[in-house]
């Protein structure tokens, strides 16, 4: 029986005691030797745990860092600040799968969210939905400055407390935007109000917000498969489209995910497709038997999935594996994003080097290899947790850059309008391709 081994960005098991814990009021405090002491179990269990805590932070420059965050920390420091200062150290190893629960087991209203959606348009942040703020502020306005704090300076201040692989910025980006309301909150300490500044006919102007009723999100065109896994066929352009958000089909719910595969591929040899885009979009990862498997029906040729030696575990995907029978041979388009990562990263990586599809998007969140096999982390004084990944996993790739994420043929970017049309500019340049 293989050995199952999680490769995911935010899936984790906890355990139960923790589980049972009783929610943190996120202003209650601890004392600051607590914090202190918390602080070191996390460094030394990443020192202790990482397989290269180093990679992309030297040890000096980590132990500074440690110093600097145990100077901030005083006995007015409350639970969530201490959580969210923990995921800044945990973010400066360069390690997706490392990092720190903040938000788990912490008592919050949608009224102590940031209260509308926003997202950045490169170096700018815009309101996409002000909710209950609609009588304040209008759909497409730019935000200057969120409780003093520059708009520029805000999203830097972000950056460090999203943990990605490497210097990607893809994926941090994109997580920033989808989350602000709720990683905006824990930035600034969980204030008591939100302000804004904007400019109003050529004149900054602040406002004071109403609070949100509700966690502030909006669905896009990348919430339109509700199961993970999903087919459908564009006849007139005699394209069929395969999504899958996830590779989450471990042990027994594998049949699941082979069974989708097997009739997408037998529908597609039937009605003679001769166009297929691979949606990976939003796909954090998951088992790379499912990642092997859907590679089986993309490639002509034989591959091996991990470098050989690179784990003890997954020693079947170390060797030569056969493409399926019912292989796709037309025209291949993979769609991909800055959240596209772990065992989406592997995947991407072995067909961007094989040559297997045309690459539309951004940079995924991922790069070809990746640490993972996790190990969890109870901080003994604050009952907070965290997580280090303890073993690499590296797809069979050379002459790769392990800072980067894999790059598409054709990256696309977003305009403020087009978020707010909520465009899919990824299947309108597939659309593009097939009719050159």
């Amino acid at each position: 029986m293989r050995k199952l081994f999680y490769l995911l960005l935010a899936v984790f098991s906890i355990s139960t005691a923790n589980a049972q814990q009783q929610p943190f009021d996120v202003h209650e405090t601890r004392s600051r030797d607590a914090y202190v002491a918390d602080l070191h179990l996390l460094a030394d269990s990443i020192f202790a745990y990482h397989p290269q805590p180093f990679a992309f932070i030297s040890q000096p420059d980590f132990r500074a860092l440690i110093a600097e965050k145990e100077a901030q920390l005083t006995n007015a420091t409350t639970i969530s600040e201490f959580a969210w200062l923990c995921r800044s150290v945990a973010t400066a190893v360069g390690c997706g799968h490392t990092h720190m629960f903040y938000q788990y087991n912490m008592k919050v209203e949608p009224s102590m969210y940031f209260p509308m959606v926003v997202s950045y348009v490169g170096d700018h942040l815009y309101v996409i939905d002000p909710l209950n703020n609609g009588n304040k502020i209008r759909v497409g306005t730019e935000l200057l400055s969120v409780n003093g704090i520059s708009a520029t300076e805000l999203r830097q201040r972000l950056r460090k407390h999203i943990p990605t692989d490497g210097y990607n910025l893809s994926m941090t980006d994109l997580l920033i935007n989808k989350e602000f309301y709720r990683i905006c909150a824990y930035q600034l300490g969980f204030p008591d109000a939100y302000s804004v500044v904007v400019m109003e006919h050529g004149a900054q102007k602040e406002l004071q917000l109403s609070p949100a009723t509700k966690e502030p999100l909006r669905p896009t065109h990348l919430d339109n498969c509700a199961n993970n896994l999903c087919f459908s066929v564009d006849e007139e352009h005699n394209l069929a489209t395969i999504t899958i958000r996830s590779f989450v089909y471990y042990g027994d719910n594998f049949p699941t995910f082979r069974s989708f595969i097997d009739s997408c591929f037998a529908q597609i040899e039937q009605q003679g497709i001769q166009h297929l885009a691979v949606d990976l979009r939003n796909n954090s990862g998951g088992d790379p038997y499912c990642a092997s498997y859907l590679l089986q029906h993309l490639t002509s040729k034989s591959f091996q999935y991990y470098r050989t030696g690179t784990s003890e575990h997954y020693t079947d995907l170390q060797q030569d594996i056969q493409p399926h029978p019912n292989r796709f041979g037309g025209s291949l388009y993979i769609l991909t994003n800055g959240l596209c990562f772990s065992t989406t990263g592997h995947l991407c990586a072995l067909m961007k080097q094989g040559g297997i599809g045309t690459f539309i998007g951004q940079e995924t969140g991922a790069t070809y290899t990746c640490n993972a096999h996790n190990r969890n982390i109870t901080l003994k004084n604050t009952g907070l947790f965290a997580t280090t990944a303890t073993e690499t996993y590296k797809a069979d790739v050379v002459y790769m850059d392990k800072s980067r994420g894999i790059l598409p043929h054709h990256p696309t970017t977003y305009t403020l309008q087009d978020l707010l049309q909520d465009r899919d500019l990824e299947m309108e340049t597939v659309y593009q391709l097939i009719e050159q």
